[in-house]
């Protein structure tokens, strides 16, 4: 153990670390199949519809929510 001087805050008190995301694993995991296709449709309807798009941006959407998701978190 390092001793700090008086006034001096410990370093490793104040370091941040990532979420593991883990409270939302499980709580995709606890939804039914309907849900879990309804967050995808719902955002890449929504997108669909703010750029005036056709059949490929929704599909294009509905294919990125999930993946974004995933990666996205990483970073």
């Amino acid at each position: 153990m390092i001793a700090t001087e008086p006034g001096q805050a410990d370093e490793r008190a104040e370091e941040r670390g990532r979420s593991h995301g883990l409270s939302l694993i499980f709580w995709l995991m606890e939804q039914r199949f309907v849900t879990l296709l309804a967050i995808p449709t719902s955002v890449a309807a929504i997108l669909t519809w703010a750029t005036r798009g056709g059949p490929v941006v929704f599909i294009v959407a509905w294919l990125a929510v999930p993946l974004l998701g995933v990666v996205l978190p990483l970073r």
